[in-house]
């Protein structure tokens, strides 16, 4: 759900007051072989997702804990 309303997720934060340099990580297909993790800024969401043709299932993670991806990144 979250992949298919990112661009009304992107409007929406950014027009109540969310930083558009906000982090944001798209985790698509999660745990499995095919992950895939990208990274990026809250202003860029729809246009990661479109860039990298990204499909559900997918998670969006949206805040400062983006940053610790490279601290916590177990499963690479």
């Amino acid at each position: 759900m979250g992949i298919n309303q990112a661009v009304y997720i992107e409007q929406q934060m950014i027009s109540n007051g969310r930083s558009p340099n906000t982090p944001i990580c798209i985790i698509q297909e999660g745990t499995t072989s095919r992950q895939r993790v990208l990274t990026g800024e809250l202003k860029d969401l729809s246009l990661i997702i479109e860039k990298h043709r990204v499909k559900s299932p997918g998670l969006i993670v949206i805040g400062e804990v983006v940053r610790m991806r490279s601290i916590i990144s177990w499963f690479m």
